[in-house]
């Protein structure tokens, strides 16, 4: 069947000059009669959501699977897109087996981590007086997204994402480096992940996508990279705490969400798995999959964390309805300091006098942030100091390369 004629004019001649053989972005708004590459790309854009397969293009190169320029029996117009017109009860049935498959593999690492004890650091979490803590926050790395500019250049990929999760690493070991030659002492690392660890739009290579890795791929690229990082602060910190908080990207939207349906809380067990399987000794992994929120300890103080999706948990904290929400999740939970993500900014609001840190993201600016209209904010991300007497004794920004 020929698909040209269900797509509109622009996007008809677009899918034209791509064809079998492949064009730039450059050559398709050329043919557009447009003066720059920006509407090619938006037309790209709609030819992917009308469903015609166009991969990431390679070397600038666009090509579209399945284009065949013979006459079609049924139609005398040439060139045939291979269009991807997925039925509603085939995208439900895709839903389900991809909810299936987060199930099994659930349950796999459920029965594999009854196998072992929980990870718990020997003799608990190191706090000796006039020591500090050092907290790394990480939330809303988006393994598996893509991002590119009004150029077409590639701004954000999982290899820009695993780098710059490194990046931050590497600059808190410094800061404590630096730290310790002024006479600090450090006890304590809390690896904090506040989720939309990965971004899970999709998990078949025939969806159209913006992304670099599918479900599984996206999984296993966060867990091992998570892993080497927690194996690196248990070499460089006496203790460890990783604690894990979901976030919505995670999420397969069918309805009535269980923790089977959660992309970030497999990533978390695979992690959790990985550090009992290691025989390390000096970690303490927290992993939450039942609520939107997450309490724990650090050298006497009560932290909070959440991803921050919920409904009244807005962007910024200091209007009425969000400052209302936030005084009673203090009230309910009493925390000294609390974490959340979500919007992709990086910045500290205060409740009742208690800093409410938001992490930043890895992620360059796109749609989603826009779609949300908070302003192109730097990828940055936030790392502080505990003390015996402040939850947030000091802060330092990280911003990425």
């Amino acid at each position: 069947m020929n698909y040209l004629d269900q797509l509109t004019t622009n996007q008809r001649i677009a899918a034209e000059t791509i064809g079998e053989d492949g064009a730039t972005a450059a050559e398709v708004a050329d043919a557009l009669g447009y003066k720059s590459t920006s509407g090619a790309y938006d037309i790209i854009s709609r030819l992917r959501q009308a469903g015609v397969r166009i991969p990431e293009p390679e070397e600038g190169v666009y090509r579209i699977e399945g284009y065949a320029p013979t006459v079609d029996d049924s139609d005398e117009t040439p060139g045939s897109v291979d269009v991807l017109r997925t039925p509603t009860t085939t995208k439900q049935s895709v839903s389900r087996t991809a909810t299936d498959f987060l199930a099994e593999l659930e349950y796999d690492l459920k029965s594999r981590l009854q196998q072992y004890a929980p990870a718990r650091a020997d003799g608990g979490l190191l706090a000796e007086e006039g020591h500090e803590d050092l907290v790394f926050f990480r939330t809303d790395d988006h393994f598996g997204q893509t991002e590119r500019n009004e150029y077409g250049e590639e701004t954000f990929n999982s290899d820009i994402a695993e780098d710059r999760v490194w990046q931050y690493v590497e600059e808190g070991l410094r800061e404590k480096e630096r730290r310790e030659a002024a006479g600090v002492e450090f006890d304590t690392a809390h690896l904090l992940l506040g989720g939309d660890i990965i971004t899970n739009e999709t998990i078949y290579a025939t969806q159209p996508h913006s992304i670099d890795l599918h479900l599984r791929g996206q999984i296993e690229r966060a867990s091992t990279v998570y892993t080497e990082v927690i194996k690196r602060l248990a070499e460089e910190f006496p203790t460890v705490q990783v604690v894990t908080q979901h976030g919505n990207h995670g999420e397969l939207r069918t309805g009535g969400q269980t923790s089977a349906a959660n992309a970030d809380d497999i990533v978390y067990s695979m992690l959790d798995l990985a550090i009992r399987q290691s025989g390390i000794d000096n970690v303490t992994f927290i992993q939450n999959d039942a609520t939107y929120f997450t309490n724990f300890e650090m050298r006497g103080h009560r932290g909070h964390i959440r991803h921050g999706h919920e409904k009244g948990c807005l962007a910024h904290i200091g209007t009425s309805s969000p400052k209302a929400r936030w005084g009673s999740w203090l009230i309910d939970n009493q925390f000294d300091v609390a974490y959340r993500g979500h919007f992709h900014e990086m910045k500290v609001e205060p409740v009742a006098g208690r800093p409410v840190i938001m992490g930043g993201t890895l992620q360059n600016q796109g749609d989603y942030t826009e779609g949300l209209g908070i302003a192109s904010s730097r990828p940055a991300g936030i790392l502080h100091g505990v003390s015996d007497d402040e939850p947030m004794a000091w802060m330092k920004p990280v911003y990425f390369r």
